[in-house]
């Protein structure tokens, strides 16, 4: 059975940002719906206050059962129905380990994220309920021909609403993300000239950083996946990363796949 390229998406409303990165549209009822059961579930009683900033970390392990995987009973729904979608559209997966960030924003708050660990196999940022402009800012300086960040040291991205965009592995999305306080969202048009878009008074913005850990599985997929990509600069440098990463579990996978075609042979 043919793995499914996990730099895709089943969605095919996606935009090409540039720096290797698309960004993806949630479908309208699942981003609506998990927004507020997130909120619900989460920040229920949280100062509103508009300059108000909240953050919550969640860590799932999942619990092995035999070859099957579930969540830990302390989960909740929401996380469970956050993290189902994201694995089912990028085919991550049930048993990796996922670290979760919730963080939720007012109008005139500012957003800070820590970059991820070198360790992190997959990085998604989800853009709930309100636009925003993310700016990313390398911790350390990378030269041009550099593979960390593609040798892109900072860049701004702006994020519509209730759509996500694949960071990739720790070490391809080594920033530190910042949102701007205040009132208004600065862009720049295509000519460089700038402009500025007023947040709305109802401005409430979550934003859910999912990190995936790599284990055996994961590494298969990843290792698939680089298999159909091009020879392009980025491809290339995407690919080495990844090999870099799956290089311990590489024995046990080509074993496995030999174990595999052994007993297709038999047949």
């Amino acid at each position: 059975m043919k793995t499914k390229n996990i730099f895709s998406s089943k969605n095919k409303n996606t935009t090409s940002i540039g720096h290797g990165l698309k960004v993806f549209d949630l479908p309208n009822s699942f981003a609506q719906k998990n927004y507020l059961e997130l909120i619900k579930e989460y920040f229920k009683d949280v100062d509103n206050e508009k300059s108000s900033f909240h953050q919550k970390i969640i860590k799932i392990i999942p619990e092995s059962i035999g070859e099957q995987f579930k969540y830990p009973k302390d989960t909740k729904n929401s996380i469970k129905k956050l993290l189902n979608w994201t694995r089912n559209e990028f085919k991550i997966p049930a048993s990796t380990t996922a670290e979760i960030t919730l963080i939720y924003n007012m109008r005139c708050a500012s957003t800070i994220i820590k970059s991820p660990d070198y360790s992190i196999a997959g990085r998604f940022i989800i853009n709930y309920h309100d636009n925003e402009m993310y700016r990313m800012k390398s911790p350390i300086m990378v030269a041009k021909n550099d593979i960390t960040n593609f040798g892109v040291n900072n860049f701004d991205q702006y994020l519509k609403k209730d759509t996500v965009v694949i960071m990739g592995p720790g070490q391809l999305c080594y920033y530190n993300i910042k949102t701007n306080p205040g009132i208004w969202i600065h862009l720049k048009n295509p000519d460089g000239s700038s402009r500025k878009i007023l947040k709305p008074r109802n401005y409430a913005r979550l934003t859910a950083i999912v990190d995936i850990i790599i284990n055996k599985e994961y590494a298969r997929v990843l290792i698939n996946s680089c298999k159909e990509l091009g020879k392009d600069r980025i491809s290339m440098i995407t690919t080495k990363i990844i090999n870099n990463m799956t290089v311990k579990y590489r024995a046990e996978i080509e074993q496995k796949n030999q174990k595999i075609k052994s007993m297709l042979l038999d047949l």
